[in-house]
This record gives structure tokens, sequence and C-alpha cells, in this order.
């Protein structure tokens, strides 16, 4: 089991034994670096890893078996009665993930290590998605197959060059949306989405978006975004017109008609 597995593992294992709300408090803990939560062990030859979480009380959580299929075995000194995993061993989880990706680094370094988790409001470079793929969607996130959705939550709100945003909505009773945001720099495709959430890679409202464009558009979509794909079209009109090629944003622009 490579580390990617082994981290799509703990990310499941925190999906199927907590509630979302306990597992934004893990996470909230996570993110507060040192001042919520240190590792102060890590034996990957016996699966062993021990943190010390910190607020009102210390607590400490210890986690063994992370490599086996089966998943891990987790253990908290907070009374919590949870039916599931509290939010001090979702945190742990979140730590372990990252500390794995380097285990024979000092514990020290551990703790300053910077977090594998991204907010949605950074853009994310999406490597090869000029053509898109389920396999390419699924390596983004911590499922491991895609879940259903229904694709009619989904619609465009704005067309431009360089750039198309997408509008997610999660159910009935979700009339304003979330918005899903594509974009090139450079030739490079990014994403963001304004959920604001800390995740390992896409979102759900991201992930399912692309399986929108996937299903109802087509795996090529957002090449007819990408400026460059336009740049015969430029200069012809540069030729035609005789401007400086410097001038050109000032007297043309490609619009999108739905």
């Amino acid at each position: 089991m490579n580390l990617k597995q082994v981290s799509d593992k703990l990310l499941r294992y925190i999906k199927q034994n907590t509630t979302p709300g306990i597992s934004n408090r893990g996470l909230s803990i996570y993110n507060q670096g040192k001042s919520g939560i240190i590792i102060t062990e890590l034996d990957m030859k016996i699966q062993r890893a021990t943190f010390n979480t910190f607020g009102k009380t210390t607590h400490t959580v210890q986690i063994n078996n992370f490599l086996k299929g089966f998943g891990p075995i987790t253990s908290c000194t907070c009374p919590d009665d949870w039916p599931k995993i509290c939010k001090h061993r979702a945190a742990a989880i979140f730590l372990l993930i990252d500390a794995i990706q380097n285990p024979d680094a000092p514990i020290e370094e551990q703790n300053k290590k910077e977090s594998s988790f991204r907010n949605t409001n950074t853009p994310l470079l999406l490597e090869d998605f000029d053509e898109i793929t389920y396999k390419k969607i699924l390596n983004l996130t911590d499922y491991k197959s895609l879940p259903s959705f229904h694709a009619n939550d989904v619609e465009i709100f704005d067309e431009r060059l360089g750039g198309v945003g997408l509008r997610h909505f999660g159910d009935f009773w979700d009339h304003q949306g979330t918005d899903v945001n594509f974009f090139y720099q450079e030739d490079q495709l990014y994403t963001t989405c304004a959920c604001a959430q800390d995740v390992f890679g896409l979102c759900d409202h991201q992930m399912n978006v692309l399986r929108y464009v996937l299903k109802n558009k087509n795996p090529f979509f957002f090449k007819g975004y990408n400026p460059n794909n336009f740049k015969a079209q430029k200069e012809e009109l540069i030729t035609w017109s005789g401007i400086n090629p410097d001038s050109f944003d000032d007297n043309f622009e490609f619009n999108f008609k739905q």
C-alpha cells in the first residue's frame, strides 16, 4: 500500500466513523498547528503514533495499525462518549496523514510541516485536465469510488475566454448554490470553490461539477476556454485590423453566448 492509498484510507475512516460536524472540529484543531495538536511519537515499524491535543484540557490520542487494510485502531483520553470517533482523534488522523509523508523526519520537524490540506479558495492546479476522465477526478478525491449525484444540480453562470464558472446546488432546498470556478493561467488549468473548506484535493462541489461536465458536455470542455487555443483567430484579427498586437485587448474581446 503506497502513501496515497494510506492517506485515502485514513480520510475514508474519518468520513465513515464520525459526523461532518465532528470532522470539521477535528480539522479546526489540526489547523491550529502546534497550539492545537502535536505528534509525540511515530513508529512506522510497529505502526503506532501518539499525539497530544491542547485546549481547556490536554488529551492524548493513540493510533495503531494505520498501515493495515482493515483500518486504524484509535483511542483518546477525552471523556466524550461519542458513538464514533471524537474530534481529537479526527485531528490526530489529519496530522498523521502529514507525518507519514516523511516518517524519518525528527518529531520537531513533523510538528512544523506545512499542511497537506488546502482551502478551496486557494487555486488547485488541474494537471492534464484538458481531457477529463473519471479516473483523473477520483485521483483528486479521498473517495474509493465516486458517489452518486444528480447532474441537473449544476448550471453554468459565467463564461469568458480564460475561464468558466459553474454553480453547484446541493439539494432541492439549496436555492443559492455554491460557485466553482475554473480558469487558465499560463496554459495551466486551476479551480477554486466558494465553499472555503479545508480539503485534501477536490471538495465535493468541485468533484460533482467536473462529473457534470464530463457527463453533460464533453471530455475536452475546458479547452474551449484556453486562450492559447485562440492564437490563430487573434493573429487573423490583428492582420485584418492592422492594430498593434500590444493593444489587441483594448480593441477586441471574445464572448461566449448560450
